[in-house]
């Protein structure tokens, strides 16, 4: 579970970021030969088929290479983690992160802004308290689970920055036994 909260993350970073990638209005797609040098070293693998793409594939496609050649190498050496762990998700997983981030998408812009605030503080944490909470969580039960989501998405702000207080001022044993009781 702990792995499938870690995908789940930086899936959805993922995500944002084809969905980004797929913005936009479309023009008129060029035949590849027109495509700069560059483009066409990326685009390589679709030399023999870009006549039988789609327009819209074509254009999706040299806006892609666009924004890879715009990339620094740490973003392209990140894209690239990203596609690895996108590729090795069953069909299921990746259904269900299309799923997840189209849920995301129909947040009102306040709960994006508190998912992502709430992200942040996440990764900004240790590395071995994100894996306690990672291994705490794994352990919850998922009826447990979805009480506590449920209970933090009725909460207000105030509300959840006194839950984290609360939560910080506990032993693991206690936080453990604490989340225990708020999911029952």
């Amino acid at each position: 579970m702990q792995k499938n909260k870690l995908i789940w993350l930086t899936e959805i970073a993922s995500i944002l970021l084809i969905a980004i990638l797929l913005t936009g209005t479309f023009s008129q797609a060029k035949p590849f030969s027109e495509l700069s040098d560059e483009q066409q070293q990326i685009l390589r693998e679709f030399s023999s088929t870009w006549d039988s793409l789609p327009e819209e594939k074509q254009i999706l496609l040299e806006r892609g290479a666009d924004r890879w050649l715009n990339m620094s190498p740490e973003q392209r050496d990140t894209a690239r983690k990203r596609l690895e762990r996108w590729n090795k998700l069953s069909p299921e997983e990746k259904q269900k992160m299309r799923e997840r981030f189209e849920r995301f998408k129909s947040l009102s812009p306040e709960e994006k802004q508190r998912i992502r605030a709430a992200r942040e503080r996440f990764l900004n944490l240790p590395p071995e308290r994100r894996e306690e909470l990672k291994k705490r969580w794994q352990n919850l039960s998922d009826e447990q689970k979805a009480k506590i989501r449920q209970r933090l998405r009725n909460s207000t702000p105030e509300e959840r920055a006194e839950f984290r207080k609360k939560m910080r001022s506990l032993s693991p044993e206690e936080r453990r036994e604490f989340l225990r009781k708020k999911a029952e």
